[in-house]
């Protein structure tokens, strides 16, 4: 069995949503959501689900989140011509791109290539180790000899 149920809490115009509820045999259990502003919520997402677009319109410092609570994440791109990248790109003065990890392992952040590394910057830039070895010298080498 199956309940659609469109709600108006306190008949405000910040109240309302959409929930979708199935009988268990004793009681509703809600399986989706979609709140007034938008939010779509589930308890889970499995196939059929498609899309070539996820896009935002909000106004926020995080605008769009992507979040896993239990597990990792994978980004992959499997295309193999020319244009199938993966593009980070931020376009304003003043929105950076950042990598943060919370991991203690000497592998934190891993990149790793089968071609070239490239960095360019228009200003200098730092490479800062504040823990315990922060005295050890950082060594950039060319390991292949022409």
């Amino acid at each position: 069995k199956w309940r659609l149920i469109a709600e108006d809490e306190d008949g405000s115009a910040n109240s309302g949503e959409v929930k979708f509820q199935t009988f268990n045999g004793a009681t509703w259990d809600e399986r989706m959501k979609l709140t007034r502003t938008g939010v779509l919520s589930a308890g889970s997402f499995d196939g059929g689900i498609t899309s070539t677009l996820i896009s935002s319109a909000e106004n926020l410092p995080a605008a769009l989140v992507l979040e896993t609570t239990q597990g990792g994440m994978h980004l992959e791109v499997t295309g193999q011509v020319d244009g199938e990248d993966l593009d980070i790109t931020t376009t304003g003065a003043t929105t950076e791109i950042r990598m943060t990890s919370a991991s203690t392992q000497d592998d934190a952040i891993d990149i790793v290539s089968s071609g070239g590394i490239d960095i360019s910057a228009d200003k200098p830039i730092d490479i800062i180790s504040t823990g315990p070895h922060r005295t050890e010298t950082i060594v950039v080498r060319d390991t292949v000899r022409f």
